[in-house]
């Protein structure tokens, strides 16, 4: 089970997201996009980020988040992790086989 599907996690959310929309918060900080509250999953919609992210030891804690467009969410994603997990990327990139003879035409 992921981390963000944990009973916890949802309360965060829901909170989270029900603080931005009393404070008003309409659009992206990061992107100044119009924030669509009303429907999940479209590039606009609001999801909840962490201000540190797990990866580099944040808390799943209503004081380390705040909503962001889905798009800057999925943008940032990609670019945290912790050292193990980029040297397992690392090693997935594709290695050409070197052959194992070689002829002299």
């Amino acid at each position: 089970m992921s981390r963000t599907s944990t009973w916890t996690w949802k309360q965060i959310r829901t909170a989270a997201i029900t603080q931005a929309t009393a404070q008003g918060i309409t659009n992206c900080p990061l992107c100044r996009t119009w924030l669509d509250y009303e429907h999940q999953g479209l590039p606009n919609s609001p999801e909840v980020d962490h201000i540190i992210p797990h990866a580099q030891g944040g808390l799943d804690d209503i004081n380390n988040t705040r909503v962001i467009c889905r798009t800057c969410n999925r943008r940032l994603g990609g670019k945290h992790g912790n050292a193990k997990q980029r040297r397992n990327q690392a090693m997935k990139t594709f290695q050409p086989k070197t052959p194992k003879t070689s002829f002299n035409w």
